[in-house]
């Protein structure tokens, strides 16, 4: 029988929807936040959810949209193993590397870290999750699992994952633009992508290919490290936030290989 998905298609085309616009607001040059420029950015921003939700809407796709949605967004099935799993990575995720850097600088972490108050940044954080997993986790891994295993499949997302994040490291006031390009941060944040991606590959399939785990794990993640994030960014703290989920994802590989390496 055809396969009706095309990961790779709809891999490349969020890749260039998302360019057109974001690299449109890098030559702009004005701050993200500033009009028009937000209206570029935004619309960037949704290019996995736009493109995965059209992908479903033209038959590319065992089920329909509403189907789609509701396995992105339902939070019902997050309960039991699933919750308590998706609680425990959060919490190692951010608190892991204040108490870390607080070993290793003799600091107290509450003089390390910087309590963010809510604003931007927290709320792109957390809205990443909805707008970025429904493409990378609800469409592109089970298709893409069509054709290879959990774990192969996880590191090609990564990869146009990361090419995904690229222009903003070119947009005036992102995040990544803070890091900077071609620093230290900016290898750290591209190979914390490739650990995260097979994290969020393991926990979508040991939920039984329930996408709303990966949003939730994406958004919350992203939102608690914002809240409990250095108060000085340097190459020390990016490279022990990056150890911490490269250990995650390492222990998640060492004991569950078999599972990851099938086809699923």
């Amino acid at each position: 029988m055809k396969q009706k998905e095309k990961p790779f298609l709809f891999l490349f085309l969020t890749l260039f929807w998302t360019w057109f616009f974001w690299f449109a607001a890098a030559f702009s040059e004005q701050n993200w936040l500033q009009f028009p420029n937000v209206i570029l950015t935004a619309l960037g921003f949704l290019g996995p959810l736009i493109i995965s939700l059209l992908f479903v809407k033209l038959g590319f796709w065992d089920g329909n949209v509403k189907d789609f949605i509701k396995n992105n967004f339902d939070m019902r099935p997050v309960c039991g193993r699933t919750g308590v799993y998706l609680l425990v990575l959060i919490l190692i995720l951010t608190g892991s590397p204040l108490l870390i850097a607080s070993m290793v600088t003799g600091e107290n972490p509450a003089e390390l870290a910087a309590f963010s108050a809510p604003g931007a940044f927290l709320i792109i954080g957390f809205l990443a999750g909805a707008v970025e997993e429904p493409g990378w986790r609800g469409y592109a891994q089970p298709a893409m699992q069509r054709r290879m295993s959990i774990l192969y499949s996880s590191l090609v997302i990564s990869v146009f994952w990361a090419l995904w994040h690229l222009p903003l490291f070119f947009i005036e006031g992102t995040y990544q633009s803070i890091i900077g390009f071609h620093t230290t941060g900016f290898w750290t944040f591209h190979a914390a992508l490739i650990a995260g991606s097979i994290i969020l590959g393991w926990l979508y399939n040991l939920a039984g290919k329930v996408g709303v785990v990966a949003v939730l794990y994406h958004g919350f993640g992203n939102f608690m490290r914002e809240v409990f994030s250095f108060e000085t960014s340097t190459p020390v703290s990016a490279f022990i936030e990056f150890s911490v989920e490269a250990v995650i994802a390492l222990v998640i590989l060492l004991f569950s290989w078999s599972f990851l390496t099938k086809n699923r």
